[in-house]
């Protein structure tokens, strides 16, 4: 549909384009042992951004070299998305290849599929994004803005891309917590947004100066994965479990410690002397 609207266009009203344009391509790729829920995630930024390019699973000990796979495909941006534990998903958004690299914790998804919500919108359309203003408050959330931008934006006039503008994306943040959201624009005589998924907190975990290497430039010590809890809960048991063995151990020997009385019945009757 794209291709014949572009051919069809009026020569005259057709922009000059640059190749700067588009040299923007961000490059999405999974861990392997990747979970379902986290893999629907997966597809769902792959339709979001008609314009990136889909890598297979790469092992944990190859990701130091996404930033020369990345570059090999002539893409700049990388999202990585990551299970660890079995359970836990994490986002890392790269720049590449010089970086900076920011892992983020997915506090609560929901995917397209999952929600099933009515709404719909033409694949491949460039959306309108909205960022809250708290992401200047700080140098980490105007870093994830950034790089936010950098994976979810469209370049004008981009060939993956139809010229149509139908939806749109929402970037909040609440209690140090970013909350997306996406919507379909329903052009009627007052736009109304209607609510298409896919739904996103995220949490913002460490950052890196390279492109998934590099030393720590910043850690987020206010929060605390579900896995540490986790151990801290398991070690708080063990640690009841051993007072209790330790416990009964002591009764046990209160227990032996007791004198044994050969005559149970010696001196509860007294004799009369007659």
């Amino acid at each position: 549909m794209s291709a014949l609207l572009r051919r069809f266009a009026p020569k005259g009203d057709e922009t000059p384009k640059s190749k700067s344009n588009f040299a923007h391509k961000p490059l999405i790729v999974g861990n392997k042992g990747l979970s379902h829920s986290t893999a629907q995630i997966l597809d769902d930024f792959v339709t979001l951004v008609p314009h990136s390019k889909k890598e297979s699973k790469i092992h944990e000990d190859d990701f130091f070299t996404l930033d020369e796979i990345a570059t090999d495909v002539h893409c700049d941006t990388v999202a990585l998305l990551q299970t660890l534990h079995h359970e836990e998903p994490y986002l890392w958004i790269s720049k590449v290849p010089e970086g900076p690299s920011m892992c983020i914790f997915i506090e609560e998804m929901d995917s397209i599929r999952a929600l099933g919500l009515i709404g719909n919108c033409l694949k491949g359309s460039r959306p309108l994004c909205f960022f809250d203003s708290e992401f200047a408050s700080t140098n980490v959330l105007s870093m994830a803005k950034e790089l936010l931008s950098r994976l979810f934006t469209v370049p004008y006039q981009d060939p993956h891309s139809k010229p149509f503008v139908d939806r749109a994306m929402s970037f909040n943040v609440v209690d140090g917590k970013i909350v997306i959201r996406h919507y379909q624009i329903q052009w009627e005589d007052t736009p109304v947004l209607v609510e298409i998924g896919p739904r996103l907190t995220l949490v913002p975990m460490f950052i890196l100066a390279g492109a998934f290497k590099g030393h720590k430039i910043w850690k987020n010590a206010e929060y605390i994965t579900p896995y540490k809890l986790r151990m801290n809960e398991k070690k708080e048991k063990n640690l009841e479990k051993r007072i209790l063995r330790e416990h009964q151990a002591e009764r046990e020997e209160r227990k032996h410690s007791i004198p044994k009385i050969q005559d149970k019945m010696k001196g509860v009757f007294k004799q009369s002397k007659k």
